[in-house]
C-alpha cells in the first residue's frame, strides 16, 4: 500500500518542478509583451505631458514660455459627449431574448443590470476608461465578481427571558456584507500586456495584468485559499519600478516618483490570464496560483476599447497622438506673438563702439534724453511688428486641430461666426456629430455591452438567492424580486445610447417642429394636442400631459369644426334604416318634421336652427 508523501518529499519536488516550469513560461512571455510596448510607453509620457499643458521650466529669460491647452479643450469637449449619449437612456443595456423561453426573463435581467451598473459606479469609472482612450488611443478594463464584508458594532437589547422585558443594552460585532456583486475597473495602461501577435484581447494566446498589494493581504487571500507558498516571497523585493500614476506626476513636476512607503513593502503581482487558465507570479520570482479559470464564461475578463482602430493592430490611435505637432506649432507661434510684442515695446538699441553712453540712459522714462557726442552714436534697433500675421497664423493652425479632430467651436459651447447662419452651423454640427456618433457606437460595441455580457455571466454564476432590487422611479420608488431561474438563459445585449438621437438632428428636428406649428396652428385639420405633444419630446420635456390639458383643446377643436363642417356631417354616419338628414337647400323628405314659417327647421331640444 503506498504511503501519503511527507512534507518535502517526492510530491513536494514536483510541485516545485511544475512552478518553475510555470514560472518560466510567464516570465518569457511577459519580457516579449514587454519588449513589443517598449516603444508605445515614451509616446504615452509624451500624450500626458500634452493633456496635463506641461510647460518645461527651463527657458531663455526675456522669452515667453506659454502652453495653449488646445489638447486639454478637445479632449474634455468629447468626453461628456461621449458618456451623456452612452449614459442618458435608461435601461442602459436592452435585454433582448435568443429564443421565445425568454421572453419574459428581458425584464428582470434589464433591471438587475441597471441597478449593478448603479452600485458599482459604473458611470464614473466608464468615464475614466473613455478619457484614458482618447489621451493614448486605447483603455483596459477588468470585470469581476467582488465580495467585501465588514465587522460592524451594533446595540442589541437585553431582555429577562420568558418575560421578554428589555432592561438594557450591549454591543455586539456582527458581520455585514457591503457588497456581493459584479464590478467593473479601469486598469492603468501601463499595467497591462497582452500577446504581441493578437489584434484583439478575445484572440489573444494571453493578457498579463500588473497590481500590488500588502503581504497582509496576501496572507488572508491565502487563508482564504485563493493563493498559496506566501511563505517564500521576499517582502520587499520587487521589480524595483514605481506605480505608474506616481511616475506620470514626476514627469509633470507633481511627484518625486518614489516607490510607496518603506514601511508598506508591496509585493507587485503578475496576473496571467489564458481563455482557460490563470497564474499569479509575486515578485516575478514565486509562483503562487496556478488553477483552471474561475469563471464559468472561460474569458479573459477584460474589456478593450480604442479612440481610432489601426487595422490588423491591436492599440488605437488617441486624440493627442494626432495633433501633437500641431499643438508644438500652436505654442511655439503664441509664444514668438509675445516675443516679438516684447521686443517692440522694450526697444533695444545700437551702440557705436567707443561712444561715451550710459546705459542708464536707454531706459523708457518721461522726460528722458540721451547725451551723445554724435546724433549716429546711438539708434534704435528696428523691430517688425508681425503680431497682425501671427494671428491668422493661429487661426489656421486651429482650424487644422479642429478638422483633424472633428471638434469644432460649436461643440465647445462658442458663438458662432457673423457670418455663418443657423442651417450653416445646424449642418457643420451635423457632419461633426457623424464622427461622434460612430466614435460611441464603436465603444459601445467593444466598452459597455462586453461589460454588461461579463456582469450578467457573472450574475448567473454567483446568484443563488431570491434578491429584491430596489427600483427607483419618477416618484418614489418600488421593490422588485429577481429569482436566480429569473436570469438564467441565453440573451444578447443592445445599448440604448446607439438610439438616441444625436445633437445636431435634436436641433433640426426641434427648429422643424416649432416652425411647423407657426405655420399650421389654428388649421381644423391639425390636432394641436399631438402636435404639441411631440414638440415637448423634441425639447425633452417629459410628462407632457401634466402640463397640457387634452379636454380644452378637444372643445376648441370641436368648436372650430363647427364654424365651417354642417352638424349632421359631425354627427357620423347615418344608421342604416334611418331615414337621410335633410340637405341645406334641398328638398325636405315627406316623412321629415314641418317647416316652420320662414323656410326654418326647428331643432329638438331648442338648440341652434339651420338655414
Amino acid at each position: 500500500m503506498a504511503l501519503p508523501m511527507p512534507p518535502g518529499g517526492e510530491g513536494a519536488d514536483l510541485n516545485a518542478s511544475d512552478d518553475k516550469r510555470t514560472l518560466d513560461m510567464v516570465m518569457r512571455r511577459f519580457q516579449r509583451a514587454d519588449d513589443d510596448r517598449a516603444h508605445r510607453v515614451d509616446g504615452w509620457r509624451e500624450y500626458y505631458r500634452l493633456y496635463r499643458s506641461f510647460v518645461d521650466k527651463q527657458k531663455v529669460d526675456g522669452r515667453a514660455n506659454l502652453f495653449i491647452p488646445e489638447t486639454f479643450s478637445a479632449v474634455e469637449t468629447i468626453v461628456p459627449r461621449i458618456i451623456e449619449a452612452i449614459f442618458q437612456a435608461s435601461p442602459v443595456v436592452t435585454v433582448l431574448p435568443r429564443g421565445p423561453e425568454d421572453v419574459k426573463k428581458t425584464k428582470p435581467a434589464e433591471m438587475l443590470l441597471d441597478y449593478q451598473f448603479d452600485r458599482s459606479e459604473l458611470v464614473d469609472r466608464f468615464e475614466q476608461m473613455v478619457k484614458e482612450c482618447l489621451i493614448y488611443g486605447t483603455a483596459i478594463g477588468k470585470v469581476r465578481w467582488r465580495v467585501q464584508t465588514k465587522v460592524t458594532k451594533r446595540r442589541q437589547p437585553v431582555q429577562i427571558p420568558l418575560l421578554r422585558v428589555r432592561v438594557g443594552w450591549r454591543t455586539v460585532e456582527v458581520p455585514i456584507v457591503l457588497y456581493d456583486d459584479p464590478t467593473f475597473e479601469p486598469i492603468d495602461l501601463m499595467d497591462f500586456w497582452i500577446d504581441p501577435d493578437a489584434t484583439s484581447i478575445d484572440q489573444a494566446r494571453y493578457v498579463i495584468h500588473r497590481s500590488r498589494a500588502d503581504m497582509d493581504e496576501l496572507l488572508e487571500a491565502e487563508r482564504q485559499g485563493i493563493y498559496h507558498n506566501i511563505a517564500a516571497i521576499a517582502e520587499g523585493e520587487n521589480d524595483g519600478t514605481s506605480p505608474p500614476q506616481r511616475e506620470r506626476l514626476s514627469v509633470v513636476g507633481l511627484g518625486s516618483g518614489e516607490q510607496y512607503d518603506e514601511d508598506a513593502k508591496p509585493v507587485e503581482l503578475l496576473e496571467y490570464w489564458e481563455d482557460d487558465r490563470i497564474v499569479t507570479v509575486a515578485n516575478r520570482s514565486v509562483v503562487i496560483r496556478d488553477e483552471p479559470n474561475p469563471y464559468w464564461h472561460g474569458r479573459k475578463p477584460f474589456v478593450a476599447i480604442r479612440d481610432v482602430i489601426v487595422p490588423h493592430e491591436f492599440y488605437g490611435i488617441g486624440e493627442v497622438e494626432v495633433i501633437k505637432y500641431l499643438q508644438a506649432e500652436l505654442n511655439t507661434t503664441r509664444n514668438q506673438r509675445i516675443d516679438n510684442v516684447s521686443l517692440i515695446i522694450n526697444r533695444m538699441w545700437k551702440i557705436l563702439r567707443g561712444a561715451d553712453i550710459d546705459p542708464d540712459q536707454l531706459v523708457s522714462r518721461p522726460g528722458g534724453f540721451v547725451e551723445v557726442n554724435s546724433m549716429t552714436d546711438v539708434e534704435p534697433l528696428e523691430m517688425m511688428d508681425v503680431s497682425a500675421s501671427s494671428y491668422n497664423e493661429e487661426q489656421i493652425i486651429k482650424q487644422d486641430i479642429q478638422r483633424s479632430l472633428g471638434v469644432y467651436d460649436f461643440a465647445r459651447g462658442q458663438s458662432a461666426p457673423r457670418r455663418a447662419t443657423a442651417t450653416e452651423v445646424v449642418s457643420l454640427q451635423e457632419v461633426a456629430e457623424i464622427r461622434f456618433r460612430h466614435k460611441i457606437r464603436r465603444m459601445e460595441r467593444e466598452g459597455l455591452r462586453k461589460i454588461a455580457e461579463f456582469f450578467l455571466m457573472l450574475d448567473q454564476q454567483f446568484i443563488s438567492e431570491d434578491r429584491v432590487l430596489r427600483i427607483t422611479e419618477n416618484e418614489g420608488f418600488n421593490w422588485v424580486p429577481v429569482r436566480p431561474e429569473d436570469i438564467a438563459g441565453q440573451y444578447d445585449l443592445e445599448p440604448a445610447g446607439s438610439a438616441v438621437e444625436p445633437l445636431a438632428n435634436k436641433q433640426m428636428k426641434q427648429t422643424a417642429l416649432t416652425t411647423l406649428y407657426g405655420i399650421v396652428k389654428g388649421h381644423p385639420g391639425v390636432d394641436e394636442y399631438e402636435m404639441i405633444k411631440d414638440i415637448y419630446e423634441a425639447f425633452e420635456i417629459k410628462d407632457a400631459d401634466r402640463i397640457l390639458n387634452k379636454q380644452i383643446f378637444d372643445i376648441l377643436r370641436q368648436v372650430q369644426l363647427a364654424q365651417i363642417i354642417p352638424p349632421q356631417l359631425l354627427a357620423g354616419p347615418t344608421p342604416p334604416g334611418s331615414p337621410a338628414p335633410p340637405m341645406a337647400g334641398g328638398p325636405v323628405p315627406p316623412e321629415g318634421p314641418p317647416i316652420a314659417p320662414g323656410g326654418q327647421m326647428p331643432v329638438e331640444g331648442g338648440g341652434e336652427v339651420v338655414q
